[in-house]
């Protein structure tokens, strides 16, 4: 048996390396080696992040807003009330601002109550005041205390790391600020839905509340000129690194160039017009996943969040790094959120799939490839379980198109003897990777080309180190 390193007999023994070829090879690796650098630092590169500010009251009326936060909590909170917003309230008891609506149960636990306890009409001193986040108690005064000439207002401030709530000119029996904080390695950064009041009518100097909420907006980013250079950068590097390993290729094997695809494989036979009408078929009348209606919801708020936020898990946090599949839904829903055409991804990846079977992976097994009974219990298979599963809006589709390119690339490197095919392979793998987890089987394919791949790498830096000396010593 030939070793995987040797060249394939009747094949010209490869010539001594030329001032080109060397110029060529140290081409490829650095071009290659640079396009790797600029990838990796491309996450790191800078964006211009968008910014979002939550102001209350608004248009001069104390008028209660519904805000729910994708993340539930903001960034920052800062809430200031005039003390002498007490004196406004109906009975002089209620709320005075809750991020949560009153009348919910869960309003207490896990949001902010800023509000005045106690029986309607009662005298000041049977009153209080409570600051209360999270079902944690912040401070607290009688509203005698909060009219007294010397009290300025009832402040609060909330950071992932502490939060604060303070009575501002007041002084409690010990001579003490009224202050009470909370950072203890918990966040009790309160839950907003909105901003919540019973104080009513137009904001006067006696109920000029100042609520500030400074949104999380760490996602909604477009890229900086720094980061759209360093994409196009490794995108060129690599490209160039590819054309120069196809020109190392030919010089090692004598040949410029491979046929790609088999000969007439654009030419549709009567078993590739029965499989691409059952999948168009599918592609209307079939089931989608269950998976399809949150998917194409992230899909159609992307350009109103400015990312694909997937705010039913993770708290909006996106899909990245697996989620440039989503994107292209994200486009699609631009036009139009009709099912079929959002699922004429998965319906391409159908079709690729099987042409790719048909032409590349069945004539593999040789001569029982010939018969046609093969070739139609290989369409037969492949329905049963394409038509099953990859009908809606998973990422599902592309990773099986990835993972079977992944294959027939590390296949033909080691059949052929290139290394561009394996390369074409990496790339392949890691758009596989990106579009979902379950990408990682093409890691698989990877692994088990690596080996023969490297021989043969070995096998050239050999002959290219014994051509060398052949030409010094000439």
């Amino acid at each position: 048996m030939r070793p995987a390193g040797d060249p394939a007999p009747g094949s010209p023994a490869p010539a001594a390396p030329t001032r080109s070829a060397r110029r060529a090879r140290i081409t490829a690796a650095v071009t290659g080696l640079l396009g790797l650098l600029f990838a990796i630092l491309t996450p790191l590169m800078p964006v211009h992040q968008t910014t979002a500010t939550l102001s209350w009251p608004q248009h001069g009326t104390l008028r209660g807003v519904t805000a729910p936060l994708v993340s539930y909590v903001p960034d920052s909170l800062d809430v200031s009330i005039p003390c002498a917003a007490v004196d406004s309230l109906p009975g002089g008891v209620g709320v005075l601002v809750s991020t949560a609506p009153p009348e919910s149960t869960d309003t207490l636990g896990r949001a902010l109550l800023i509000q005045v306890t106690g029986d309607a009409g009662a005298p000041p001193d049977r009153r209080t005041l409570e600051v209360v986040v999270r079902n944690t108690p912040l401070v607290s005064a009688t509203v005698a205390q909060l009219q007294s000439p010397g009290c300025g207002a009832i402040t609060f401030s909330g950071t992932a790391d502490t939060v604060r709530g303070e009575i501002t000119g007041l002084r409690a029996a010990d001579g003490s600020a009224i202050v009470g904080e909370k950072h203890n390695g918990f966040d009790y950064r309160p839950q907003v839905v909105g901003v919540f009041t019973q104080l009513t009518g137009p904001v006067t100097p006696a109920t000029a509340i100042r609520f500030t909420a400074h949104i999380d907006t760490r996602y909604t980013t477009t890229p900086a000129l720094a980061r759209w250079c360093t994409i196009v950068a490794a995108i060129a590097l690599i490209l160039l690194s590819l054309v120069t390993l196809h020109r190392l290729d030919g010089d090692w094997d004598g040949r410029r160039h491979r046929r790609v695809f088999p000969r007439g494989w654009w030419r549709p036979t009567r078993l590739d017009s029965t499989v691409i009408a059952t999948l168009v078929i599918w592609h209307f009348v079939g089931a989608n996943t269950s998976d399809d209606g949150y998917i194409l919801t992230i899909a159609r708020t992307a350009s109103h969040a400015g990312y694909t936020a997937n705010y039913y898990r993770w708290y909006g946090a996106p899909e990245t790094p697996f989620g440039w599949y989503y994107e292209a839904f994200a486009w699609l829903a631009k036009l139009t959120t009709a099912s079929p055409w959002v699922r004429l991804p998965a319906l391409a990846c159908g079709i690729a799939t099987w042409l790719i079977i048909s032409r590349e992976v069945v004539p593999r097994l040789g001569r029982a490839a010939r018969s046609r009974y093969t070739m139609w219990a290989a369409a037969g298979v492949f329905l049963v379980y394409w038509l099953a599963y990859n009908n809606g809006l998973r990422p599902e589709p592309v990773i099986a198109l990835g993972a079977l390119l992944t294959w027939c690339s590390v296949e033909r490197a080691i059949a052929t003897g290139r290394v561009l095919p394996y390369a074409v392979a990496c790339i392949v793998a890691g758009w596989t990777l990106a579009a979902g987890p379950t990408g990682i089987m093409t890691v698989a394919a990877l692994l088990a080309g690596f080996r023969p791949v490297l021989r043969r790498i070995l096998a050239r830096a050999r002959a290219a180190a014994d051509g060398a000396g052949r030409v010094d010593g000439a």
